[in-house]
């Protein structure tokens, strides 16, 4: 190839290349912003600097807690994440995937919830759980979740509280 048509291929990689690194920049930088708003709204707790600090490296923060998944599909995503580069202190792992299962799990069904995964709620307990089991036993399916309030020992502050939480999945007809 002449040298001219070899300098002028060099000069068009370049500029390819820098405008690709500017798009880039421009994307982490609008990345960073939003993480800074999603960030400063999330619940706090132990596992929250490390979903920020690690997990905002690489993705929007919208992304990651948008995705529903219980204890041990959050345990699934942080061991994908490491094996694919994600940079985890092996004492960060735990901690982040229970913050993550805390406060972005799915909904657990109170129509078919053991007291044992009831109680795995946050803001709920061994007692409040066995409550819930019983009333439905006693009761029958629950209509919605603001049923709850009529459970012995629910006001209308905890069911708030677990609201988001819980569901009562497909009544049937």
């Amino acid at each position: 190839m002449p040298k001219f048509r070899s300098s002028l291929l060099g000069i068009f990689c370049s500029a390819g290349l820098s405008i690709l690194l500017a798009q880039e920049d421009q994307q982490n930088k609008e990345r960073r912003e939003e993480n800074l708003k999603i960030a400063a709204a999330l619940p706090d707790g132990p596992g929250k600097t490390i979903l920020v600090e690690r997990c905002g490296d690489c993705h929007s923060l919208g992304r990651v807690t948008s995705g529903k998944k219980s204890l041990v599909s959050w345990r699934n995503t942080i061991q994908v994440m490491a094996a694919n580069g994600a940079v985890f202190e092996d004492k960060e792992a735990e901690p982040l995937a229970q913050y993550l299962a805390a406060n972005f799990a799915l909904p657990v069904n109170i129509n078919s919830a053991s007291v044992s995964e009831l109680s795995a709620i946050p803001g709920l307990n061994g007692e409040t759980a066995a409550a819930i089991v019983a009333h439905r036993e006693k009761n029958g399916r629950f209509a919605s979740v603001q049923d709850l309030k009529k459970v012995a020992g629910f006001s209308d502050a905890l069911v708030a509280k677990i609201a988001n939480r819980v569901t009562v999945g497909i009544q049937p007809r």
